[in-house]
């Protein structure tokens, strides 16, 4: 595309000056090589500097400046990107699933999650679709106790061991492609040849690929109940849940009541925090026995750039649209909402407006982008640009396989196309082009991870303070099956489709670690999660700003490090309990919830302040007094072994000197695998200064390189 040249791979020779650099003075040496910096967008030329691989560069450049570049003595070649197979939902190598833990890929050293039977609770699924092809007969595995209500047993296989539904008379086929996609990205098989209207073609892959399916398909929360009671029958070692209900109370919260019963049974839940960020206490799905899972970037973008002809300038956008039939829109532009109206800058009633042969500009948010196309379509309008709006900002998370050519920009990039189809003070005869240009799929969108504006955010209304969401995984425009077409594959975006990412990771830790608990796998993920991005700074969220710790929790999921967390944080079904009662619930709400028949009088310890749970994360309120001091206790389990370990308290506690924190005591030494220790986390108020600061609790020991984690949450009131 003009303005964005193609990718050359570019050899250099390394001078000797050159050969003990570090990677920044390398890269900057690389950079010597291009003719500028920036291209004429602002976006870099460099693509990628290598330091391993090969003696040189990735950089967008024009034949010619390639040509320019032989003078320069140090060049040896250049040659054209070309496309590889690739793995299409890219998580599964975004996640490093293939990369190593010591000298065995992640996948590999838990041969893709074999053996573990993990339920999922949503629409159904697409029996037929490629990625759920199985074998039959098959051995199911000696925990499965299920079966298959397909109108033959025989549908089922060595994939989807069984499918249920919660109502009579019907099928668990999904008639809403929710189901599908979820379970697609949690245990889909690995499938060659994938993509969507030819972008990001190559590999799909689910994050457990070698899992079994059990398919629960519900409806409403009876329905649910019903699944999870099947489920545990069943055998499943894993409950994925991507669906929520209005925030209730635990006692009035089916899901959180059915979730307990299966964390009883040693099934670990894993499900969506809620698209319903970015406002503060939106999280759902809250309770501490279920790990709740927000959503992240992944850095890839489906480029397609929207040229502003009159002015030569080209904005980054996002499409799936087949690039040919895109290629060809080339048009005049027309933004209906310029005069205010809701309908038209939504787009969702075009009446009287002259959109005939035009690319329409459109607000998000009117309804179902793909319908939002229809009304454009129905009106005469050849192209459609999706804008955000201000509060979702510079992610975008539609992407619409919509009839007509469409692009999704940013809410920047919107502000800089409405000024140039309709600015406040047009020339006379203005007359705004737009041209859609197909790029090419990109896997570098910085910064990355980042949390989208749904992500649904805490502190919890309901569960006493206890930090939720837990984890980030990725939800941003994922590619998995369709439930329309067995071959074909659909973008979605959702902590849906974060939530069966932790599921697929969760069975790939359960296959390694077969006696590992609910708590254990949940500890295991969360004491080992990234708190910085790809780049190397802290996580950020829609508009760029860092994320606090009620957007990320612990942090972006890091499989690698999971399989091999050192020590982990255990939690029981009574702990659960002492909790419930800690939370002053009455004996009836108690034993509506715990599903047992004695009231808190009777239960063993008594009832446990939730700030007192061995939670993996450390929440507290604390009043604002100086001097004022709260002490917290955890219990960790050692899992290393072969020699004596001995673990080093280490406190990062940016609090601006409001808050102290000490770890006592500072070192814990275990000579066995299994061994428990217990410590002490003291908190003290130095300055009267209400507010809430954040801190991380690290466990470092020699020898082995994962440190243990435990995010740190103050509320000084």
């Amino acid at each position: 595309a003009a303005g964005h040249p193609p990718i050359y791979i570019v050899y250099v020779r390394k001078p000797d000056h050159m050969l003990s650099a570090s990677p920044e003075q390398l890269e900057e040496w690389h950079k010597s090589f291009l003719p500028t910096p920036t291209l004429d967008s602002g976006e870099p030329r460099m693509v990628y500097s290598y330091k391993e691989a090969i003696s040189g560069f990735a950089a967008r450049l024009l034949p010619e400046e390639v040509e320019a570049m032989k003078h320069n003595p140090d060049f040896l070649d250049a040659s054209p990107d070309e496309p590889l197979d690739f793995e299409t939902t890219h998580t599964p190598d975004f996640l490093g699933l293939r990369t190593a833990v010591g000298r065995t890929p992640v996948w590999r050293a838990a041969n893709r999650g074999d053996g573990v039977i993990v339920g999922v609770v949503d629409t159904g699924i697409n029996r037929h679709h490629q990625s759920f092809a199985g074998a039959w007969p098959h051995v199911a595995p000696p925990a499965w106790n299920g079966w298959c209500s397909f109108e033959s047993r025989m549908v089922c296989n060595s994939k989807i061991l069984g499918a249920k539904v919660g109502a009579m008379g019907a099928l668990p086929d999904d008639g809403n492609g929710h189901g599908t996609h979820v379970a697609g990205i949690l245990a889909g098989l690995q499938v060659p040849g994938a993509s969507i209207n030819g972008h990001a073609a190559g590999e799909a892959a689910g994050a457990a690929p070698s899992s079994y399916l059990a398919i629960y398909k519900a409806t409403a929360t009876a329905g649910s109940l019903w699944c999870i009671d099947e489920a545990i029958k069943d055998g499943v070692g894993i409950l994925s849940i991507s669906r929520s209900i209005k925030k209730h109370p635990f006692h009035q919260n089916d899901i959180a009541i059915g979730a307990l019963s299966a964390v009883r049974n040693g099934i670990l839940v894993n499900c969506a925090a809620g698209n319903y960020g970015p406002r503060a206490s939106t999280v759902r799905n809250e309770a501490p026995w279920i790990t709740t899972v927000g959503a992240s970037t992944i850095g890839r973008a489906l480029r397609t750039f929207v040229r502003l002809v009159n002015r030569t300038q080209d904005l980054p956008g996002e499409s799936v649209f087949a690039s040919r039939a895109a290629a060809n829109v080339r048009a005049r532009a027309v933004y209906p909402g310029a005069n205010g109206s809701y309908k038209l800058e939504y787009c969702t009633d075009l009446t009287g407006v002259r959109v005939m042969g035009k690319i329409v500009l459109c607000r998000i948010g009117g309804g179902e982008p793909a319908d939002i196309a229809n009304v454009v379509q129905n009106n005469g309008g050849v192209g459609m640009v999706l804008m955000n709006l201000n509060f979702i900002d510079s992610i975008i998370t539609n992407i619409p396989d919509a009839a007509i050519p469409t692009v999704a920009v940013n809410y920047a990039d919107s502000v800089v196309l409405t000024d140039y189809v309709a600015p406040a003070a047009a020339p006379p005869g203005w007359r705004p082009w737009i041209e859609f240009v197909p790029d090419q799929t990109i896997f570098t969108q910085q910064p990355f991870p980042a949390v989208p504006y749904f992500s649904s955010r805490g502190p919890s209304l309901v569960n006493g303070g206890i930090l939720k969401p837990d984890i980030l995984a990725p939800g941003v425009n994922i590619l998995s099956a369709s439930h329309t077409d067995n071959r074909g594959f659909v973008l979605m975006s959702g902590t849906s489709m974060a939530t069966p990412h932790i599921s697929g990771i969760s069975a790939i830790l359960k296959a390694s670690n077969p006696n590992w608990t609910p708590a254990m796998i949940r500890s295991a993920i969360m004491t080992t999660a990234e708190a910085t991005n790809r780049q190397g700074n802290r996580i950020t969220d829609e508009k760029g700003s860092r994320a606090n710790l009620y957007t990320v929790g612990a942090g972006h999921v890091n499989p690698a490090g999971a399989l091999r967390p050192g020590l982990v944080y255990g939690v029981g079904f009574d702990d659960y309990v002492r909790y419930l009662c800690g939370l002053g619930l009455p004996d009836r709400e108690v034993m509506k919830v715990a599903s047992i028949n004695y009231g808190c009088r009777a239960v063993a310890g008594g009832p446990l302040d939730s700030d007192q749970l061995n939670y993996p994360s450390i929440s507290v309120e604390i009043r604002s007094a100086v001097g004022t001091t709260k002490v917290i206790h955890r219990t960790v389990t050692n899992l290393l072994r072969g020699m004596v370990w001995t673990h080093v308290a280490e406190v990062n506690h940016p609090m601006g000197g409001v808050v102290s924190v000490t770890v006592q005591p500072p070192t814990l030494n275990f000579a066995s695998p299994n061994d428990e220790m217990g410590f002490d986390v003291t908190f003290t108020v130095k300055q009267a200064l209400p507010g809430t600061y954040e801190g991380q609790l690290k466990w470092r020991t020699k020898f082995h390189p994962q440190a243990v984690v435990s995010p740190l949450l103050v509320t000084v009131k």
